[in-house]
C-alpha cells in the first residue's frame, strides 16, 4: 500500500510542481511522512524524477520552468521525514 505522500512522490501523472504542492498542504495537514510503503521505502525515497522517461504529452507539462526540481521536492519530503520523529 502507498500512503498519500508516496503517491504524490511517485506518480507521474502530474508535473512535478502540482505534486510538491499537494505533498506541501498534506505535511501541513499532518500527513506522516515517516510511514513506509510496501518496499519499506520512505516518501523522499520515492521521487520520480519525469524527466528521465519519454512522454508522448507535451514537453512543456514536465519542465521544471516552474522553478521546482526534483532535489528540492525531495529536500522537502525528507526534512519532514527528519522532523517528525
Amino acid at each position: 500500500p502507498r500512503t498519500p505522500l508516496h503517491a504524490a512522490a511517485s506518480s507521474l501523472s502530474a508535473p512535478l510542481a502540482r505534486r510538491c504542492d499537494c505533498a506541501r498542504r498534506l505535511l501541513q495537514l499532518g500527513a506522516n511522512a515517516r510511514l513506509l510503503n510496501a518496499d519499506e521505502d520512505a516518501p523522499y525515497q520515492c521521487v520520480a524524477d519525469e524527466s528521465r522517461f519519454h512522454y508522448s504529452y507535451s514537453l512543456s507539462l514536465y519542465t521544471a520552468g516552474d522553478g521546482v526540481r526534483v532535489e528540492t521536492f525531495r529536500q522537502l519530503l525528507e526534512e519532514a521525514y527528519r522532523a517528525q520523529r
